[in-house]
């Protein structure tokens, strides 16, 4: 279970509601329109610059695995290693510091995985 979950079940029980959760942690205090306009736009360039690393990174990780297949499919071992793929699910579960929930996180990994191996068979390099 994934640091989220297994703080949520230990924690003590919290008395906040979620109003008082997003007034404490989003609403330091009465914004204007021009504020929160700008506070709109700030957060969604930051959204954009974690997007760009979102790619960069899938890019990347895209890129070792074809090293990775090839190095494989070049010493005759499958390429698919069912047991290496859990073991990456269960990090990733492990990991989690949410607020995704665990379960949502391994299914976000379960499809680039599937994805970025299923890349190499779509073009007909590799065998399964």
């Amino acid at each position: 279970m994934g640091a989220y979950y297994r703080r949520a079940q230990t924690s003590k029980p919290r008395t906040w509601s979620l109003k008082t959760f997003h007034l404490r942690c989003y609403n330091p205090g009465p914004m204007t329109d021009a504020d929160r306009q700008a506070k709109v736009q700030e957060l969604r360039e930051r959204v954009d610059e974690v997007d760009l690393e979102l790619i960069r990174a899938l890019s990347e990780r895209a890129q070792i695995v074809q090293d990775l297949a090839r190095i494989k499919f070049e010493a005759g071992v499958p390429i698919f290693d069912p047991r290496r793929e859990e073991e990456i699910l269960r990090r990733v579960v492990e990991q989690n510091p949410g607020p995704i929930y665990d379960s949502s996180m391994r299914e976000i990994f379960e499809l680039i995985l599937h994805r970025i191996r299923d890349l190499e068979i779509q073009r007909g390099e590799f065998q399964r």
